[in-house]
């Protein structure tokens, strides 16, 4: 990992943590479809994150997912379970982006938000194992 890789990882954490934050104050105001929204997207730039160790990115959605399993899940340095909040969270968030009077209720986006944070810490402590591997 270079300097830069380790920057730009650093950042994404940081963007997917504030995203987190976006995501729980549009859930305190009922935003059920802005707040899925919100949560996928604070996945999503974590694990863009996890990629920019290793200089690797998609310009599309469904390869930064691949790139994810294949890099990190299936080598084991990625919890299998939490692996699959990712694919749930993209379908939901296209639900509620694109289909006309989808409505999540409050209890499906309770549940994405404790599963986004479970894997934003998982996220965030796998990228701190490799940050301190390269002793940066």
């Amino acid at each position: 990992m270079t300097p830069e890789q380790k920057d730009l990882a650093k950042y994404r954490m940081q963007r997917a943590i504030e995203t987190e934050e976006d995501a729980r104050f549009l859930l305190e105001k009922k935003r059920f479809n802005s707040a899925t929204n919100r949560f996928y997207y604070a996945i999503f730039y974590a694990i863009r994150a996890l990629l920019a160790t290793m200089g690797l990115d998609s310009s599309k959605h469904s390869g930064v997912l691949s790139l994810f399993h294949k890099e990190f899940v299936k080598p084991g340095m990625f919890s299998k379970e939490l692996s699959k909040i990712p694919n749930v969270s993209f379908e939901k968030r296209t639900d509620g982006d694109y289909e006309d009077y989808h409505q999540f209720s409050m209890e499906e986006v309770e549940k994405l938000a404790r599963d986004c944070h479970e894997f934003l810490m998982e996220a965030q402590n796998v990228l701190n194992e490799l940050i301190a591997k390269k002793n940066y």
